[in-house]
């Protein structure tokens, strides 16, 4: 096997953290998870507690956002002030939007982005046993705000 040599010069460019101030910044994104006809059928029946697929979906992705430093390379650690995560059906397509605000002087967009991918992979992980054939996406940042500007 071929392996090239890896320099051990540290690469300063992607280590480079922001020299900004800190600011009020806030970070919207959304996705969704389409569910076929059973599944939601299962869901408004109550053989699948809606209540309780969203507590979790929801609690996961709060803590894929609490912790996206430890598994996201050049990923900055941070605290959220404000983290919401809110789930709203369009028939059989559940809608997922996270909010986080905190006064910080990095951006916020991937903490926002892995709480709802990560809320979906939990909902998808937790009703594949009735359906592997969920779609998840498009995932998107919607809103990202820097009041400092």
């Amino acid at each position: 096997m071929n392996r090239q040599k890896r320099s051990s010069k540290p690469n300063f460019f992607s280590l480079a953290r922001s020299f900004s101030s800190a600011s009020e910044r806030t970070a919207i994104a959304n996705t969704t998870i389409e569910c076929s006809k059973h599944i939601y059928s299962l869901i408004q029946e109550g053989k699948i507690q809606e209540e309780e697929l969203c507590h979790s979906a929801r609690v996961a992705g709060t803590l894929a956002a609490k912790n996206a430093g430890q598994f996201i390379p050049y990923c900055h650690s941070q605290t959220a002030d404000t983290l919401r995560i809110e789930f709203t059906w369009d028939n059989h397509t559940l809608s997922i939007q996270s909010f986080v605000q905190a006064k910080t002087s990095t951006s916020l967009d991937t903490l926002a982005m892995i709480a709802v991918s990560t809320a979906a992979l939990t909902i998808f992980d937790v009703c594949k046993e009735y359906d592997k054939g969920m779609v998840i996406g498009p995932t998107y940042l919607s809103r990202k705000s820097d009041d400092s500007k």
